[in-house]
């Protein structure tokens, strides 16, 4: 949803604004959910969690192993499942008239088409976008704390290979599709980098700099 940076101030003072956060997994998107949140109030929607608890899960490291790697023969079908619960989360979040704080899973570009309208529709979308500063970073942090990641068509594994070698070799690739998707999403799109270490209010400010003052 564009907003003119009147509109999103309103919305904002008024508790009315639906601000949804984009990008890869360990980018920053709960860090700036949490700081907006401290600052302003508005609930936040962490969708991991929900997806979580609709699976009966304890936490994000219960739901990283019902993932799996993309390698395990049940990936595949669970991301799907992973998938259907986020599509119906949305569509109970975004229909309350409240505003919210959306912090969308890393893998919310694979949902259905019907699903991300809506959130385009409802929400003011913010890609938080890795720079290739980013890469080593996210990767490591994706093997020393995982979290549940869909590799749709990026994972590629030769004869012989072990997966995680294979995964280290296809995450810049994976990097690369998600990137153009959450473009493909997003209404605007800010560095990580202008996040750091920023304040709730100062993020508030970044995000309403980046829109168009009419």
């Amino acid at each position: 949803m564009r907003l003119t940076r009147t509109e999103y101030d309103t919305a904002l003072n008024a508790g009315t604004l639906k601000l949804a956060f984009v990008g890869m997994s360990n980018i920053g998107k709960s860090y700036a959910s949490r700081a907006i949140h401290r600052a302003h109030g508005l609930p936040i929607i962490d969708n991991d969690a929900l997806i979580g608890n609709a699976l009966g899960l304890a936490d994000m490291q219960a739901l990283a192993d019902w993932m799996h790697y993309p390698d395990h023969p049940d990936h595949s079908a669970r991301a799907k499942t992973y998938v259907r619960h986020e599509d119906d989360i949305l569509a109970q979040s975004l229909s309350r008239d409240t505003g919210g704080i959306y912090d969308l899973t890393g893998s919310v570009i694979y949902c259905h088409d019907a699903a991300l309208t809506e959130l385009k529709q409802r929400a003011l979308v913010v890609h938080i976008k890795a720079q290739d500063s980013d890469l080593a970073r996210l990767q490591q942090l994706f093997f020393d704390n995982p979290k549940p990641l869909i590799w749709d068509k990026a994972f590629t594994q030769s004869d012989g290979q072990d997966a995680t070698s294979a995964m280290v070799e296809s995450y810049p690739k994976l990097l690369k599709s998600r990137q153009n998707g959450y473009k493909a999403l997003s209404d605007i799109s800010i560095e990580s980098i202008k996040f750091k270490d920023l304040s709730g209010n100062a993020m508030t400010k970044l995000i309403g700099q980046s829109l168009p003052a009419n």
